[in-house]
C-alpha cells in the first residue's frame, strides 16, 4: 500500500474530525442562545447551515481520499 496515498487519507480523516468537533462546539455555543437550537441538539441532529455543508463536504473528500488509497492510484 501506497504510503503517501495512506497519509493523505490521514489528512483528510482529520479534518473530517475537526470539522466535526468545530460544528458542535459551535453549535452548543448557539444552543445557549437560541432554544430551537437546543431541542435540535437534544434530538440529536445539528442544525443546518454553513457547517453541515462543510462537514458533508469534508466526507466527500475523505471518501475519494479512501478510494484512492484503495485503488493505488
Amino acid at each position: 500500500m501506497n504510503l503517501n496515498l495512506l497519509l493523505d487519507a490521514k489528512a483528510e480523516a482529520e479534518r473530517f474530525i475537526k470539522s466535526i468537533d468545530d460544528e458542535i462546539d459551535k453549535q452548543n455555543k448557539d444552543a445557549k442562545k437560541y432554544s430551537w437550537i437546543k431541542s435540535t441538539i437534544d434530538r440529536g441532529y445539528l442544525y443546518s447551515g454553513a457547517g453541515v455543508a462543510t462537514i458533508k463536504r469534508r466526507s466527500m473528500d475523505l471518501t475519494r481520499s479512501l478510494s484512492k488509497m484503495r485503488q493505488g492510484k
